[in-house]
């Protein structure tokens, strides 16, 4: 598809250019609800783990320090974020949008972006997994209620989706934007079937926390007792958080509500999936709810349940579901001018223009919602005379520096700290052990 794009006159000023720039990108893609993906991976040489900080740098992987909070972090060719925890590799995958099959993009995107870091590591390394963390769109004060309130109902049903045995807990995090569930290592249809869950959860506890939705929509609330976070702002609910070791015991842990009545874990499985499933009608493909379905009747064994022998495979890559964040990155020629990402994360992309002779440059602000159409646009050659009439135009000393700033489609002279266009971590309330 094509769009229209005015010309500017002789007569525009930057801040003209910079008006229609913007209703160039208009309107935005719909946000929505959006669901990604980080898997956590120890790096194994022989029998001995590799620090990854070590040898991340010596990879080759194109662009550093695209996000002014990540200083190992580059964006792959795929769309995939590479960097470190610790010690560890993480690969963070483009957010899903909630839409029919977001269940299998979700797991495709992930076996896509394991084979991508085996391809990396080449031969004598090799990736192990170590844990997972789903993500959820959740904007607004009420995200810190809502996460809260996950903790409390739908936890232990996600638990027993996600983790074996040996596991310690689950991680509810209220991040920015977002509320971030971790825990085991997970791929395949059981990562398909922790997405379903986690995203209708989480949308069911906004919903709650929000005067929504009523407590009889969710789970029964239950006796627990997380511990703060001392990494991030949120909880660690820990395997025996509920009283028993629900990793022990399984479906047949008893666990107490608030009101002091005993139910079992299989109880609480089954009512977490009837609201998280109520949350989803039309988001979902029907062989991933019957996957569900079976894990949450027992006919499906559960991560915990298994010998560890037959783990759930992961599913071959679709189409590279991060194609449009994977090409923002590429350095671009226009002929007038040449453009190139200096900030890139999930929801903004920053991008320096110089013309040839170097005696001018600008930055072009694109939200998430408009990189798409902004990228059509640019390589269609549709934005080559907009762009280029604003490099033409003397500096008229507007500065990129402040998040409001970054909310719309945006041409500026210069940029100031990339910090202050990103949204604050919240400080965590635990204390370092």
């Amino acid at each position: 598809m094509w769009w229209r794009v005015r010309s500017p006159g002789a007569a525009d000023t930057p801040g003209e250019i910079d008006r229609a720039f913007a209703e160039a990108l208009s309107p935005p893609r719909d946000g929505g609800v959006r669901v990604g993906i980080e898997h956590e991976y120890r790096v194994v040489g022989g029998a001995d783990p590799v620090d990854f900080r070590e040898i991340i740098g010596d990879l080759e992987l194109g662009v550093a320090h695209l996000d002014p909070r990540d200083a190992f972090g580059f964006r792959l060719a795929s769309g995939t974020w590479l960097t470190c925890d610790e010690a560890e590799a993480e690969v963070a995958m483009p957010p899903v949008p909630l839409a029919p099959g977001f269940g299998r993009a979700v797991a495709s995107s992930a076996a896509g972006a394991r084979a991508d870091l085996e391809r990396i590591l080449g031969p004598g390394l090799r990736p192990d997994g170590f844990s997972t963390h789903v993500n959820v769109t959740a904007s607004g004060e009420r995200r810190h209620d809502a996460a809260r309130l996950f903790a409390r109902t739908f936890a232990p049903a996600l638990m027993l989706l996600m983790d074996g045995p040996a596991s310690p807990g689950l991680l509810v995090r209220s991040r920015p934007g977002r509320i971030e569930l971790g825990g085991e290592f997970v791929e395949g249809d059981d990562l398909t079937s922790a997405a379903l869950l986690a995203a209708g959860g989480v949308l069911a506890c906004l919903a709650r926390a929000a005067g929504r939705r009523a407590a009889r929509d969710l789970p029964p609330e239950l006796v627990v007792e997380p511990a703060a976070e001392w990494r991030r702002y949120g909880w660690y609910v820990d395997r025996r958080a509920f009283g028993p070791d629900l990793y022990r015991e399984g479906r047949r842990a008893i666990l107490t509500t608030s009101g002091g009545k005993p139910v079992t874990a299989q109880s609480q499985l089954a009512a977490a999936w009837r609201s998280a499933r109520r949350e989803l009608p039309y988001t979902v493909d029907r062989a991933d709810v019957e996957r569900v379905d079976a894990a949450v009747a027992g006919t499906r064994a559960l991560p915990l349940e298994r010998d560890g022998s037959s783990p759930a495979a992961p599913r071959a890559p679709l189409a590279p579901a991060g194609e449009t964040y994977g090409s923002a990155v590429r350095v671009r020629s226009r002929g007038a001018f040449d453009l190139g990402a200096v900030l890139a994360t999930w929801e903004l992309t920053v991008f320096v223009l110089a013309d040839r002779a170097r005696t001018r440059r600008a930055f072009a602000c694109v939200p998430d919602a408009f990189l798409a159409r902004f990228l059509a646009l640019l390589d269609g050659g549709r934005l080559d005379a907009l762009l280029g009439r604003y490099l033409r135009a003397a500096p008229s000393a507007r500065v990129l520096e402040d998040r409001s700033q970054a909310q719309r489609p945006g041409l500026w002279d210069e940029l100031g700290a990339r910090r202050g266009l990103l949204r604050p971590e919240i400080r965590p309330q635990g204390a370092r052990p």
